[in-house]
């Protein structure tokens, strides 16, 4: 964490707060507009999706910044962006959601190495790593932007790398599954 950010540490969780807030407001962003031949439609607001993207990056850079001491907001930011990665409606939604999650999992890690994990240890990581890698894997499989998929494979890489002795032999063999449906 860099130093000196303690002090800040409340004002910058009220605003992680409202950004999580503003990431669960999905019912803004479509509407159902009657047409000219009588039939309804769906629009989407593409404002929304912006306000969406901005917040989910503004969230990785939080994460980024706090280090270990994001470790409060995990649960809630990961059981928020993970579903994203799935996003279809907006790509630099799935771009952010994709770049957060080595991030995340590094936040964990150092909060568990600094003892500042609240209690919770490696079995915790473990935990994260069950959610992530399994919805990783299936969001890179219906990706279908070539640029995305190739982050999704950079963070996939990441995750591996600083989860580590953690990886147990399930996400192996899912990892293993899909570089054969890949070739």
């Amino acid at each position: 964490m860099i130093k000196g950010a303690e002090p800040i540490l409340p004002y910058r969780y009220r605003q992680l707060h409202q950004q999580i807030l503003m990431l669960n407001l999905m019912k803004r962003m479509t509407t159902l507009k009657p047409s000219l031949s009588g039939t309804k439609g769906i629009g989407i607001k593409t404002s929304v999706l912006e306000e969406k993207a901005t917040a989910c990056n503004m969230l990785c850079c939080c994460a980024d910044e706090l280090k270990e001491g994001f470790f409060p907001w995990i649960d809630q930011v990961a059981s928020t962006l993970v579903p994203l990665l799935k996003f279809y409606f907006h790509e630099e939604v799935r771009k952010a959601a994709v770049s957060a999650m080595p991030v995340l999992w590094s936040s964990v890690k150092l909060a568990i190495e600094k003892g500042q994990s609240q209690g919770r240890d490696t079995a915790y990581l473990k935990q994260l790593s069950d959610y992530i890698i399994p919805n990783l894997v299936e969001a890179l499989h219906k990706e279908p932007e070539v640029e995305i998929y190739a982050s999704m494979l950079d963070a996939l890489n990441e995750c591996i790398q600083v989860s580590g002795p953690h990886l147990d032999d399930k996400q192996a063999n899912t990892l293993d599954q899909n570089q054969y449906q890949q070739a």
